[in-house]
């Protein structure tokens, strides 16, 4: 009966003489069947060689941009837009003695507006006591009733862009653990194949469309809370900071500064501060401008950089991949990573692994089981013990 239920009825359709392309994934009580890599151009509206504009606010990552599309842009145009760029204060909660927690929370909600954000329903459970997630039917309603409030909290659920808070509809957040999406295929890869770096890119420009709710123009200012060992532990690598936005990267060089320098390792620290920035403190402001100008580690900044032109590569074979497996010709599907694989591992582990499983499948599909098995050995010697795969049988 899914054809019953429309959530799922043009989904399967799309898929189900495709089954030999997806993935299947199992998780307490869900069951998620989908490409491991985007179709995208066995899709007409994306295959046809015609002129496309392509329009983002927040895309920093070229090689995400190829995963979704299939194709590299010819031209990137970047007009100067002040869209985001207010000033910011961010604490990162592990340095806060107990962290910033429902209690703080519900202490600053008293007077001030907040908007908590939950990678996930679950996640969010914990913050029930001063906001709870709106049902999808009553989203809108609650959100505008958010706006005009005086004090309060909203509940932000695995939702990045597309809610606007500017000014004084909103001026404090408090980020909760990494947005990582609701997929299972990429909750997968981060948690089980250790595939950190195919996700730092996602995770960057969900980051900095986070930051944009509430500060949407370079007048506007605001503080923003970090909680979750996960998110701090993001933060804190430079190599990660280097691919968001460099303002994003300067603001949070600031706010371990201030941590560190004003000693703020207590929530009543963390309010003073708070404070200051809300109240336009003019100590704060100074001090901000100052030291805004801060630089990363250059070190780490170039190894982001140095990366970069091989997972577009990387994401490149993998849309052509994609795309002849959508065909069925799995021979050519197959060579398409077999070049990618080997180039990639010299800068990405897991994903020439991840590369390997998907080009094993190829082979078996195309007939040629002993190939099928060598690329299978090659994705366990690159992706670790995590994975089983199949293995030559001694016994026919």
């Amino acid at each position: 009966n899914v054809e019953d239920d429309l959530d799922k009825k043009f989904a399967l359709a799309h898929l189900k003489d495709h089954i030999e392309c997806c993935a299947g994934l199992f998780m307490r009580g869900k069951f998620e069947l989908a490409p491991p890599f985007l179709p995208s151009l066995a899709m007409d509206i994306f295959e046809r060689k015609i002129r496309r504009i392509y329009l983002s606010a927040t895309l920093q990552s070229l090689s995400d941009f190829v995963r979704a599309f299939g194709r590299t842009p010819d031209v990137v145009i970047e007009p100067t837009n002040d869209a985001g760029n207010g000033e910011r204060l961010i604490l990162d909660g592990s340095k806060v003695a107990g962290g910033f927690t429902t209690d703080f929370a519900d202490q600053l909600v008293k007077s001030k507006k907040l908007v908590v954000a939950s990678p996930s329903y679950a996640e969010a459970e914990k913050w029930k006591a001063i906001c709870v997630p709106p049902k999808p039917a009553n989203f809108s309603e609650e959100l505008d009733a958010f706006r005009k409030a005086k004090s309060g909290a909203f509940s932000l659920v695995s939702r990045a862009d597309g809610i606007d808070l500017p000014h004084d509809t909103c001026r404090l957040m408090i980020i909760d653990g990494l947005p990582l999406g609701s997929s299972l295929i990429e909750k997968y890869q981060w948690e089980f194949l250790g595939m950190n770096n195919l996700h730092a890119f996602r995770i960057a420009n969900r980051l900095a469309q986070l930051f944009g709710r509430i500060n949407r123009g370079r007048k506007d200012y605001g503080a923003f809370l970090t909680e979750g060992r996960d998110l701090n532990i993001w933060l804190a690598k430079d190599r990660n900071v280097a691919l968001l936005p460099p303002l994003l990267q300067q603001q949070i060089l600031v706010g371990r500064d201030v941590q560190s320098g004003l000693g703020v390792t207590t929530v009543d620290a963390a309010e003073d501060a708070i404070n200051a920035v809300l109240e336009r403190n003019q100590d704060w402001i100074d001090y901000y401008e100052q030291e805004v100008k801060l630089g990363l580690d250059e070190a780490q900044v170039l190894r982001s950089q140095e990366a970069d032109p091989a997972m577009v590569e990387a994401a490149e074979a993998e849309a052509r991949f994609a795309k002849w497996m959508w065909l069925q010709d799995f021979e050519r599907a197959w060579r398409e990573l077999d070049v990618s694989s080997d180039s990639v591992a010299q800068f990405d582990t897991p994903i020439a692994g991840w590369q390997n499983i998907w080009q094993g499948a190829a082979l078996e599909l195309a007939g040629d089981q002993d190939s099928a098995m060598r690329a299978y050995g090659v994705a366990r010697s690159r992706l670790g013990t995590n994975i089983q795969l199949p293995r030559r049988s001694s016994v026919t």
